[in-house]
């Protein structure tokens, strides 16, 4: 888990346009697999129409999406904000959950010390 931590922290830590860059070729690999693996199931003739249908469609869809300048930001990240002030966020974003996933086993072990000696985190009324 520190581990995973450090490494998105030194990931967020990179000047911006570098770590944009990095998260841009990490999607674009996992996209592509992704729609390689659809378009491989589109070749089976077990395929229901309608499911062939919508798979084509997504298939569509999403190959569109790769091309737009905003590919790499989460949809929840755009609303409200400039491409500029959402990557900036993301990387925050990364930053933070690295620093959380670093602390985390800490947390894990400080807690279960406390139920060991009894003491709960959450008053019961």
């Amino acid at each position: 888990m520190r581990a995973l931590g450090r490494a998105l922290r030194e990931l967020a830590a990179q000047p911006l346009d570098d770590f944009m860059e990095v998260l841009r070729r990490k999607i674009l690999e996992h996209e592509s697999e992704k729609l390689s693996w659809l378009d491989g199931q589109l070749q089976l003739d077990e395929a229901p129409a309608f499911w062939r249908s919508d798979v084509e469609q997504f298939l569509a869809n999403a190959r569109e999406s790769l091309t737009q300048p905003d590919f790499d930001l989460p949809l929840d990240l755009k609303a409200g904000r400039t491409p500029d002030e959402a990557r900036a966020l993301m990387q925050q974003l990364f930053l933070r959950y690295g620093a959380l996933l670093e602390e985390w086993p800490a947390m894990v072990e400080a807690t279960r010390s406390l139920r060991e000696r009894g003491v709960g985190l959450v008053t019961r009324r």
